[in-house]
């Protein structure tokens, strides 16, 4: 059996101190994530990371420190 691998990318946004991240529930257990995502074919992982945190957070400007 062969599994694929795919690049993924996370981001560290801190803002004023607090750590930006996603929670999820299963309705038995509740997590939280980073933002991020799975790279698609050709993108940078820049990108990725940049266009995972708009699709998730709704973030459209994303500056780099």
């Amino acid at each position: 059996m062969t599994r694929q691998v795919r690049t993924s990318a996370k981001a560290v946004v801190i803002q004023h101190g607090k750590l930006l991240v996603i929670k999820l529930n299963d309705g038995k257990e509740e997590w939280y994530i980073l933002p991020g995502g799975g790279q698609d074919s050709e993108e940078l992982l820049p990108e990725t990371v940049e266009r995972e945190v708009k699709e998730e957070t709704g973030i459209q400007k994303v500056s780099w420190k």
